[in-house]
């Protein structure tokens, strides 16, 4: 035990006398230098303090970055070993608001047990400060200072919009809506009023056509279309007839759709016929909002019929500048999963927040299409 002691403190003695000799030569600072850059080397994280896992976090920023279409002279790293905390600042394309961007790096970042601490963000520069910290102490506070670049993102998110039950009437409303000059999609009823004139002279203005077909039970505000309603109790011919009347009345058709139809939307026997109906016609199904007992998803998928659901449904009895505001969040998610489909009635306000919205559409990097652009083919799942 002696022996391992005096052993223990000879060496220690000798070591101290080694250092005093490295740093009178400068070898100990070329050797830390030499450490360093192998370990640590300049497109790294440059945090002197990172273990080699946290190499990472860095590969991941770059990731982000790329996906981001930041260009290498639009990002300048900082570390202060103060504070520990690496700066970043970066200028990010025009096209997808900033809480999206600050979304995007949370959702990245998130897997090393970052938070948010701090996040502020200045209209008038648009431009967000934000700092991210780790419950880990091996990591280093990360801060951003994003600002815009000029240019536009590449990649864009998609919208799908239908003008529901979509009726020919003579006023400004149907007309400023046929001339919209970006896609939409109307939908109406076979025998609604000017139901085939319609339909031909949106075709003409380049508007896809969705056929709606009236289910049990439906909305009080669509009781006149109960001599069109398909109704569970019906035999098999009938179900039959009333969807090939529909599908012939109506010219230039796209796709097909619900209205109302809690009760046959949970009817496996009926939407299997709807369904075998569209597949002889090439066409998509929309899936209108209905309850959980909805077979329609899991039958669309089993039969192989292109389908989408209605991600919202818009008050388009409000103001334009309300309305222009929901379309402000569609926009939000519509950049997280990449396409959207809402939809809304014809009004003057809701056509008017429409027009008002193509300049934001274009700084929000969505791309107007019709709603055969954005349908779910489930092969291809």
């Amino acid at each position: 035990m002696k022996i391992r002691s005096l052993f223990f403190t000879f060496s220690l003695i000798f070591l101290i006398f080694l250092s005093l000799l490295g740093f009178r030569s400068g070898k100990i600072q070329q050797l830390s230098f030499q450490l360093i850059n192998k370990y640590f080397p300049k497109n790294s994280l440059e945090h002197p303090e990172f273990s080699k896992r946290d190499l990472s976090v860095d590969q991941t920023l770059k990731n982000c970055f790329d996906e981001l279409e930041i260009t290498e002279s639009n990002i300048k790293r900082q570390f202060s070993p103060e504070d520990s905390t690496i700066s970043y600042e970066i200028s990010v394309p025009r096209g997808k608001p900033m809480e999206w961007v600050v979304w995007f790096l949370f959702s990245h970042l998130k897997k090393f047990n970052y938070l948010i601490k701090d996040c502020e963000y200045s209209t008038r520069r648009n431009s967000c400060q934000v700092s991210f910290t780790s419950n880990s102490r091996t990591r280093p506070i990360l801060h951003f200072k994003i600002a815009r670049s000029p240019v536009f993102f590449s990649k864009t998110a998609r919208m799908a919009i239908i003008v529901e039950d979509f009726g020919f009437e003579a006023d400004n409303t149907t007309v400023n809506f046929l001339s919209f000059p970006h896609p939409l999609t109307v939908s109406l009823v076979s025998n609604a009023k000017l139901s085939v004139w319609t339909a031909q002279i949106a075709n003409e203005y380049k508007k896809e056509i969705i056929i709606l077909l009236p289910m049990e039970p439906l909305p009080k505000s669509h009781s006149t279309y109960k001599e069109s309603t398909i109704m569970v109790h019906y035999p098999q011919d009938q179900i039959v007839s009333m969807f090939e009347n529909a599908a012939e009345s109506v010219p230039n058709f796209a796709g097909f759709s619900n209205l109302g139809g809690n009760r046959v939307m949970a009817d496996s026997r009926v939407m299997k016929l709807l369904f075998s109906q569209i597949e002889k016609r090439h066409g998509y199904f929309i899936i209108n909002p209905t309850t959980r007992k909805s077979v329609a998803n899991i039958l669309a998928q089993k039969m192989q019929i292109p389908f989408e659901n209605i991600d919202f449904t818009i008050d388009t009895n409000r103001s334009s500048e309300e309305i222009l505001e929901s379309i402000r969040h569609f926009i939000l998610s519509a950049h997280k999963t990449g396409k959207v489909l809402i939809k809304g009635k014809a009004t003057d306000s809701f056509i008017q927040a429409l027009n008002d919205a193509i300049t934001v559409f274009k700084h929000n990097g969505i791309e107007l299409v019709y709603v055969s652009e954005i349908i779910r083919h489930p092969e291809e799942n």
